[in-house]
């Protein structure tokens, strides 16, 4: 009878018989194909469509909000139960979003982007202001809102008129 050389794991010397050898890698590649040591389902890539321009109606008292959407598809690989990925969006002029702003030369309008309809989750770029989503398996041409709102102070609303406008706004998919 010939043994096998020692197969060393986690510090523990195993002396086997080769037919227990290959029942034991047996055992093990089955329960890699089972799901118990699986490669996680992971988001290969992703591709976003660019949203179309925000754009906020001339009277200010009747359009404070205003919405658009874009498009995103990924695809997995591996198996599991899910992978998430982030989206985000960039602060434009103001260096924050926390309160951004549009300017027509001097003036200036505050306003923010959501991701929800009641206008209470503001989109940035960190943490909870990031959008996360999560998948469980390809995703293909899915929309996803953002909503923006005007601030209704005083200072916006006897703003003179004219064509407000922020720096790009980034849209940032992260997996």
């Amino acid at each position: 009878m010939r043994v096998l050389p020692l197969l060393i794991t986690k510090g523990v010397r195993l002396t086997t018989k080769p037919c227990e050898m290959v029942s034991r890698l047996l055992f093990v590649s089955l329960w890699l194909l089972a799901g118990n040591g699986q490669a996680a389902l992971k988001i290969h890539s992703c591709s976003v469509t660019a949203p179309p321009n925000l754009v906020f109606v001339t009277n200010l008292v009747s359009g404070l909000t205003t919405a658009t959407s874009f498009n995103v598809s990924c695809n997995t690989i591996g198996h599991g139960t899910s992978d998430s990925f982030t989206v985000g969006l960039s602060a434009g002029y103001s260096g924050t979003t926390s309160q951004r702003e549009m300017k027509n030369g001097t003036d200036t309008l505050t306003y923010n982007l959501y991701k929800d309809p009641q206008y209470t989750q503001v989109w940035g770029t960190a943490g909870s202001e990031l959008m996360t989503i999560s998948i469980g398996g390809d995703l293909l041409n899915q929309a996803y809102t953002i909503y923006g709102q005007i601030d209704p102070t005083a200072a916006n609303l006897d703003a003179p008129s004219g064509n407000y406008s922020d720096a790009t706004i980034v849209l940032t998919i992260s997996y």
